[in-house]
Protein backbone atom coordinates (compact mmCIF):
# COMPACT_ATOMS: atom_id res chain seq x y z
CA UNK A 1 0.00 0.00 0.00
CA UNK A 2 1.30 3.85 -0.38
CA UNK A 3 0.75 6.58 1.89
CA UNK A 4 -2.73 7.20 0.71
CA UNK A 5 -3.53 3.36 -0.30
CA UNK A 6 -4.05 4.41 -3.58
CA UNK A 7 -1.58 1.32 -4.93
CA UNK A 8 -3.54 -1.29 -3.49
CA UNK A 9 -1.95 -4.82 -2.35
CA UNK A 10 -3.31 -7.41 -4.01
CA UNK A 11 -3.82 -9.28 -0.90
CA UNK A 12 -6.94 -6.59 -0.38
CA UNK A 13 -7.48 -6.28 -4.16
CA UNK A 14 -10.53 -8.23 -4.32
CA UNK A 15 -12.00 -6.86 -1.02
CA UNK A 16 -11.64 -3.20 -2.72
CA UNK A 17 -13.43 -4.25 -6.11
CA UNK A 18 -16.56 -5.90 -3.77
CA UNK A 19 -16.49 -2.72 -1.49
CA UNK A 20 -19.80 -1.60 -3.00
CA UNK A 21 -18.97 1.29 -5.97
CA UNK A 22 -15.28 1.43 -6.13
CA UNK A 23 -13.09 2.87 -9.13
CA UNK A 24 -10.48 0.89 -10.15
CA UNK A 25 -7.36 1.02 -12.63
CA UNK A 26 -5.88 -2.00 -13.60
CA UNK A 27 -2.09 -1.42 -15.14
CA UNK A 28 0.12 -3.46 -16.76
CA UNK A 29 3.70 -3.11 -15.47
CA UNK A 30 5.42 -4.26 -18.30
CA UNK A 31 3.40 -2.82 -21.20
CA UNK A 32 2.05 0.07 -19.29
CA UNK A 33 -1.86 -0.81 -20.40
CA UNK A 34 -4.11 0.25 -18.38
CA UNK A 35 -8.04 -0.04 -17.93
CA UNK A 36 -10.05 1.46 -15.69
CA UNK A 37 -13.60 -0.19 -14.34
CA UNK A 38 -16.66 0.84 -12.06
CA UNK A 39 -17.42 -2.60 -9.82
CA UNK A 40 -21.38 -1.78 -8.38
CA UNK A 41 -22.70 -4.22 -6.26
CA UNK A 42 -25.95 -5.35 -6.86
CA UNK A 43 -28.58 -6.40 -4.29
CA UNK A 44 -28.42 -10.18 -5.78
CA UNK A 45 -24.17 -10.29 -4.62
CA UNK A 46 -23.37 -9.93 -7.85
CA UNK A 47 -21.12 -7.02 -8.97
CA UNK A 48 -22.05 -5.04 -12.28
CA UNK A 49 -18.71 -4.19 -14.05
CA UNK A 50 -18.69 -0.95 -16.36
CA UNK A 51 -15.46 0.04 -18.04
CA UNK A 52 -14.08 4.14 -18.60
CA UNK A 53 -14.93 4.98 -22.16
CA UNK A 54 -16.37 8.80 -22.29
CA UNK A 55 -14.56 11.40 -21.38
CA UNK A 56 -15.42 12.30 -18.07
CA UNK A 57 -14.40 10.00 -15.32
CA UNK A 58 -16.83 11.40 -12.44
CA UNK A 59 -19.85 10.61 -14.97
CA UNK A 60 -21.79 6.76 -14.24
CA UNK A 61 -23.11 7.76 -17.75
CA UNK A 62 -19.18 7.57 -19.03
CA UNK A 63 -18.53 4.08 -17.91
CA UNK A 64 -20.21 1.06 -20.07
CA UNK A 65 -21.77 -1.74 -18.54
CA UNK A 66 -20.26 -4.68 -20.07
CA UNK A 67 -20.58 -7.82 -17.76
CA UNK A 68 -21.54 -9.29 -14.16
CA UNK A 69 -19.40 -10.97 -11.96
CA UNK A 70 -20.38 -13.26 -9.26
CA UNK A 71 -18.32 -13.12 -6.53
CA UNK A 72 -16.49 -16.86 -6.97
CA UNK A 73 -15.18 -15.69 -10.18
CA UNK A 74 -18.42 -16.60 -12.75
CA UNK A 75 -18.13 -13.96 -15.51
CA UNK A 76 -21.12 -13.05 -17.65
CA UNK A 77 -20.31 -10.66 -20.30
CA UNK A 78 -23.07 -8.07 -22.12
CA UNK A 79 -23.80 -8.26 -25.93
CA UNK A 80 -26.16 -6.88 -27.99
CA UNK A 81 -27.99 -10.27 -27.61
CA UNK A 82 -28.40 -9.46 -23.92
CA UNK A 83 -29.66 -5.67 -24.72
CA UNK A 84 -31.87 -7.30 -27.08
CA UNK A 85 -33.25 -9.73 -24.74
CA UNK A 86 -33.59 -7.26 -21.76
CA UNK A 87 -35.36 -4.77 -24.04
CA UNK A 88 -37.86 -7.40 -25.33
CA UNK A 89 -39.05 -8.15 -21.24
CA UNK A 90 -38.94 -4.70 -20.47
CA UNK A 91 -41.32 -3.92 -23.76
CA UNK A 92 -43.77 -6.48 -22.75
CA UNK A 93 -43.94 -5.35 -19.02
CA UNK A 94 -44.23 -2.02 -20.04
CA UNK A 95 -46.50 0.65 -21.20
CA UNK A 96 -47.54 0.70 -24.54
CA UNK A 97 -47.26 3.28 -27.34
CA UNK A 98 -43.82 2.93 -28.83
CA UNK A 99 -43.11 1.98 -32.72
CA UNK A 100 -40.99 -1.23 -31.18
CA UNK A 101 -43.61 -2.32 -29.80
CA UNK A 102 -45.91 -3.28 -32.96
CA UNK A 103 -42.31 -4.27 -35.08
CA UNK A 104 -40.81 -7.41 -33.50
CA UNK A 105 -39.62 -8.20 -36.80
CA UNK A 106 -36.76 -4.84 -36.07
CA UNK A 107 -35.69 -6.69 -33.52
CA UNK A 108 -35.53 -10.14 -34.88
CA UNK A 109 -33.16 -8.41 -37.79
CA UNK A 110 -31.22 -6.60 -35.13
CA UNK A 111 -30.86 -10.17 -33.27
CA UNK A 112 -29.40 -11.54 -36.51
CA UNK A 113 -27.10 -9.33 -37.34
CA UNK A 114 -25.63 -9.34 -33.64
CA UNK A 115 -25.57 -13.21 -33.56
CA UNK A 116 -23.51 -13.26 -36.73
CA UNK A 117 -21.16 -10.67 -35.72
CA UNK A 118 -22.16 -8.16 -37.80
CA UNK A 119 -22.31 -4.35 -37.09
CA UNK A 120 -26.17 -2.38 -37.08
CA UNK A 121 -26.52 -0.23 -40.32
CA UNK A 122 -27.17 3.57 -39.24
CA UNK A 123 -30.60 3.41 -39.21
CA UNK A 124 -31.03 -0.28 -37.39
CA UNK A 125 -28.86 2.11 -34.48
CA UNK A 126 -30.31 5.22 -34.66
CA UNK A 127 -33.71 2.91 -34.15
CA UNK A 128 -32.42 0.39 -31.46
CA UNK A 129 -30.63 3.45 -29.08
CA UNK A 130 -33.96 5.02 -29.49
CA UNK A 131 -35.63 2.04 -27.87
CA UNK A 132 -33.30 1.22 -25.55
CA UNK A 133 -33.48 5.21 -23.77
CA UNK A 134 -37.08 4.80 -23.81
CA UNK A 135 -37.20 1.31 -22.01
CA UNK A 136 -34.24 2.21 -19.84
CA UNK A 137 -31.50 -0.52 -20.96
CA UNK A 138 -28.78 0.17 -20.96
CA UNK A 139 -26.40 0.26 -24.06
CA UNK A 140 -22.50 -0.62 -24.29
CA UNK A 141 -20.42 2.15 -25.82
CA UNK A 142 -18.57 1.28 -29.52
CA UNK A 143 -15.36 2.13 -28.19
CA UNK A 144 -15.04 -0.26 -25.85
CA UNK A 145 -12.21 -2.62 -26.86
CA UNK A 146 -13.35 -6.29 -26.39
CA UNK A 147 -9.83 -7.91 -26.66
CA UNK A 148 -8.75 -5.93 -23.49
CA UNK A 149 -11.37 -4.04 -21.33
CA UNK A 150 -13.42 -6.83 -21.63
CA UNK A 151 -11.13 -9.45 -20.32
CA UNK A 152 -8.88 -7.96 -17.88
CA UNK A 153 -10.93 -7.86 -14.81
CA UNK A 154 -12.62 -11.10 -14.99
CA UNK A 155 -8.79 -12.38 -15.37
CA UNK A 156 -7.57 -10.28 -12.34
CA UNK A 157 -10.79 -10.96 -10.50
CA UNK A 158 -10.03 -14.77 -11.11
CA UNK A 159 -6.31 -14.58 -10.11
CA UNK A 160 -6.98 -12.42 -6.75
CA UNK A 161 -9.38 -15.40 -5.36
CA UNK A 162 -6.83 -17.77 -6.22
CA UNK A 163 -4.07 -15.06 -4.29
CA UNK A 164 -1.61 -15.35 -7.65
CA UNK A 165 -2.08 -11.32 -9.27
CA UNK A 166 1.19 -11.14 -11.09
CA UNK A 167 3.60 -9.28 -9.38
CA UNK A 168 3.67 -6.85 -13.23
CA UNK A 169 -0.54 -6.33 -12.34
CA UNK A 170 -1.15 -2.95 -10.65
CA UNK A 171 -4.27 -2.24 -8.65
CA UNK A 172 -4.99 1.51 -8.66
CA UNK A 173 -7.80 2.94 -6.20
CA UNK A 174 -8.83 6.55 -7.70
CA UNK A 175 -7.64 9.66 -5.95
CA UNK A 176 -8.48 13.43 -6.66
CA UNK A 177 -6.75 16.79 -8.06
CA UNK A 178 -5.58 18.80 -5.33
CA UNK A 179 -6.22 21.70 -7.78
CA UNK A 180 -9.24 21.38 -9.66
CA UNK A 181 -10.74 18.43 -7.34
CA UNK A 182 -11.68 16.38 -10.40
CA UNK A 183 -11.26 12.35 -10.25
CA UNK A 184 -7.73 10.60 -11.14
CA UNK A 185 -7.84 7.44 -12.55
CA UNK A 186 -4.30 7.27 -14.13
CA UNK A 187 -1.80 6.32 -11.95
CA UNK A 188 0.52 9.12 -12.24
CA UNK A 189 -1.90 11.79 -11.70
CA UNK A 190 -3.11 9.98 -8.65
CA UNK A 191 0.47 10.40 -7.16
CA UNK A 192 1.59 13.14 -8.21
CA UNK A 193 -1.78 15.09 -7.27
CA UNK A 194 -2.38 16.35 -10.43
CA UNK A 195 -4.05 15.42 -13.61
CA UNK A 196 -1.99 16.29 -16.65
CA UNK A 197 -4.05 19.33 -17.44
CA UNK A 198 -3.12 20.92 -14.35
CA UNK A 199 -0.13 19.56 -14.01
CA UNK A 200 0.60 21.52 -17.24
CA UNK A 201 -0.81 24.96 -16.03
CA UNK A 202 1.62 24.53 -13.65
CA UNK A 203 4.40 23.81 -14.99
CA UNK A 204 5.27 20.22 -14.01
CA UNK A 205 4.02 18.53 -16.82
CA UNK A 206 7.44 16.70 -17.64
CA UNK A 207 7.21 15.30 -13.55
CA UNK A 208 3.64 14.26 -14.70
CA UNK A 209 4.86 12.39 -17.72
CA UNK A 210 7.68 10.83 -15.96
CA UNK A 211 5.46 8.99 -13.69
CA UNK A 212 3.74 7.82 -16.38
CA UNK A 213 6.41 5.60 -17.47
CA UNK A 214 7.05 4.33 -14.41
CA UNK A 215 6.31 1.12 -12.86
CA UNK A 216 3.65 1.64 -9.52
CA UNK A 217 6.93 0.71 -6.78
CA UNK A 218 9.43 3.44 -8.57
CA UNK A 219 6.12 5.49 -9.56
CA UNK A 220 5.28 5.79 -5.52
CA UNK A 221 9.13 6.68 -4.47
CA UNK A 222 9.66 9.06 -7.22
CA UNK A 223 5.93 10.99 -6.04
CA UNK A 224 7.02 10.59 -2.02
CA UNK A 225 10.62 12.56 -3.27
CA UNK A 226 8.50 14.83 -4.75
CA UNK A 227 6.55 16.06 -1.95
CA UNK A 228 9.05 15.90 0.49
CA UNK A 229 11.24 18.28 -1.79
Amino acid sequence: MTRHAHLIAHSSALEKMMAGDAIITLKNGDTGNRVTYRVTAREDARFEVRVFSGSDNARKGHYSLIGVMAKGGAWAPRSGATEIKELRAKIKAGPKGHWVDDKPGFLNSCERSLRSGRPLSKNQEFRFNGACRKYGVSRKWAEVDSDMAWKVLPWVWNRALRGSIPESVEVWHEGACVKCAKRLTVPASIELGYGPDCAKTLGIHGEWMLLDKKLGRDLVAYASSLAAA
